[in-house]
Order: structure tokens, then sequence, then C-alpha cells
């Protein structure tokens, strides 16, 4: 049963801001690269009027981006286990599993969808934006919980490449099952740094965002670890 208690969260944070050492330019370059796509794509997006094209487009362009996700989870994984790192580790989604990597943000994405039906209903003028906020509110809850629980595949997916997605998912759930509150309270120890990376003029964002992913690489090192 894999469990974290024996490591506290400021001893995974600490050794992720060791591991970046000599390291952060890579994993600010792979980010400031993968969101200048999303960035792109998504102003893209927003040129199409006719809302079903639109939307079809987003989906895919959410699927695509989970190749990256699956290449940026490689990197991480090499710096969490103290092996070279280098911005080609970005494409190696592109190299590995493209397909696995698709299917997992189609897991992600299909969530996303529902979690937006409440704001649907509302532009489609079925409902009034006070029922939107109460049914985004009550679909956020189950959504976090999946969240939670599906955090670890994209880098069980690096570890494990021969395994099915029903595999990897499955695990995902299994190394999560004891460790929903405290990943939880590990997400919001973060969000004062982001918050004042906002109020700075969003530049310092991106040391947060390198020492965030970093820092997932870590706690997923221990749960897999101990498992």
């Amino acid at each position: 049963m894999a469990k974290t208690s024996g490591v506290s969260t400021s001893m995974i944070k600490a050794t992720a801001r060791e591991r970046l050492l000599g390291n952060y330019g890579t994993i600010i370059a792979a980010s400031i690269v993968v969101n200048i796509i999303y960035f792109v794509s998504m102003l893209t997006i927003l040129q199409i009027t006719n809302i079903f094209i639109s939307l079809t487009t987003q989906i895919i362009v959410d699927l695509l981006f989970g190749v990256f996700i699956s290449g940026r989870c490689y990197m991480l994984m090499n710096l969490a286990y103290g092996q070279p790192v280098t911005f080609g580790d970005l494409f190696f989604g592109f190299k590995q599993n493209p397909d696995k990597a698709i299917l997992i943000q189609l897991i992600y994405t299909i969530a996303s969808l529902i979690l937006q039906i409440p704001q649907f209903l509302h532009v489609a003028g079925l409902i009034p934006i006070t029922w939107m906020a109460i049914g985004t509110l009550v679909l956020l809850i189950p959504y976090i919980i999946f969240a939670v629980a599906m955090s670890q595949t994209f880098f069980l997916l690096q570890d494990f490449p021969d395994n099915s997605v029903r595999q990897l998912v499955r695990k995902s759930i299994s190394v999560m099952r004891h460790n929903y509150i405290k990943y939880i309270g590990f997400v919001l120890s973060f969000v004062p740094m982001m918050f004042i990376g906002v109020i700075t003029f969003f530049i310092p964002l991106l040391w947060v965002e390198a020492y965030f992913n970093a820092s997932r690489a870590m706690f997923y090192k221990e749960l897999i670890s101990q498992r």
C-alpha cells in the first residue's frame, strides 16, 4: 500500500529545489514553449465563430497537448531521479506511446467537459447564471477527486510504458488511495507563491511553475518508491 506519511511535504519540496539547481533554465524554457504553443492555439480557436467547430478544435488541441504533457513528465522524472535533463526531453512523448498520452488526456478532456456542462446550458439560455454557478460548484467536488486520483497517470506512463491506459489509471488510483489529503495540501502549499507571482507581473510564475512541477515529480518518486 503506497503512503507518503514517512516523507513530509517540506522535504519533498526541499529535494525538488536541490534537483533544480543547474536545471532551472531547461525546465523554464520547456514551460515557456509549452505555454506559448497552448496560448497561440487557444487564440486561434477564439477566432472561430462556429461554436461546434470551435469546441471540436479545442478538444483536438487538448488531446494533442497530452503528448507534450507526457514529454514534460519524462523530463521531470529525469530531474527527480538525478538523470541528465535536456530540452529535447520535452518531445519524448512523440517518440514513446503518443497514443497512450492522447488517451489519458482524453479522460481529462471528458471530465473537463462534464464540469463545463452548466456553462454550456447557460450559454444556450437553458438555465440562469445562478444555477450555472451552483451546478459548477456541485460538479467541482467530484472533479477534484477525479483529478487527484488521476494525478500520477502521466508519470506512471514513463515508468510503465508497456501498461495499458486502463492499467495506468488503476495504478494512479491505487497509489493515491491513502494520499488524497496529503496531495491536496501539497498543491495548496504553492498557492501563496503563485499569488505573489501574479501580483508581481507574472514573470516569477515561471520559477514557481518549475518548482511546482519538479515537486510533483518528487512526490511521485516518493509514492512509487514506497509501493
